[in-house]
């Protein structure tokens, strides 16, 4: 059986109805094979505007997101009052007696694969693929996430297909 979930986000929404010209930046999407890390950064920024967090013990995730100025941060690791939520994440709660979403470690999940897809242009695009564990270590789900961005002078938008 295969799921196939495909979702847009926008960040920040467009206010009011507010729309100015869009000017797509060039992006860069690098990969730090030794910690599983993309950063994803946009001419002009000396800050990544995206992280992609890979980790090989420990589910992917979305820390920091940063604003298309390159100011603020839209995103939060571990806050106090959440300890489990992880920026961006996705976690089933309940398969085969098991909980996903709130235990982001190795563990639950177990890293196969982490990859650039398309490394620059006014779009980049990624992929990770992880097995989700049972209580022996056995993966009885497989998770594939392919991530592409686009940033314009107001906003990110993400597109997450999610398998």
């Amino acid at each position: 059986m295969k799921f196939v979930f495909s979702k847009t986000l926008v960040l920040p929404l467009l206010a009011l109805g507010l729309v100015q010209a869009a000017s797509a930046h060039s992006l860069e999407a690098k990969l730090d094979e030794k910690t599983g890390t993309i950063t994803i950064h946009r001419d002009g920024l000396a800050k990544p505007v995206v992280t992609q967090n890979a980790a090989a013990d420990h589910r992917p995730y979305l820390h920091p997101i940063t604003g298309p100025d390159g100011k603020g941060v839209f995103t939060q690791y571990s806050p106090g009052h959440h300890k489990h939520q992880t920026g961006i994440y996705w976690g089933f709660t309940r398969v085969n007696g098991r909980d996903y979403f709130h235990n982001p470690k190795g563990d639950y999940w177990k890293r196969k694969d982490v990859k650039v897809l398309e490394a620059k242009g006014e779009s980049v695009k990624w992929e990770t693929v992880y097995d989700l564990l049972d209580a022996d270590g056995n993966a009885v789900l497989t998770e594939i996430q392919r991530w592409s961005i686009t940033s314009e002078n107001d906003r990110h938008v993400l597109n997450l297909e999610w398998m």
